[in-house]
């Protein structure tokens, strides 16, 4: 039960830096025309 517990934690992690990190692009995406040094950055992800 215990390892079970640890793998739904694990998983609630990732999705939350999934989201995390769509809301970071989506962010960044908006800001593109202002920053091309982000655009590369965001390229390489």
């Amino acid at each position: 039960m215990k390892k079970l517990r640890e793998k739904v934690i694990f998983c609630k992690k990732v999705l939350f830096f999934i989201e995390f990190s769509r809301k970071l692009k989506l962010r960044g995406s908006n800001s593109l025309s202002k920053n091309p040094d982000r655009k590369k950055f965001f390229t390489f992800h």
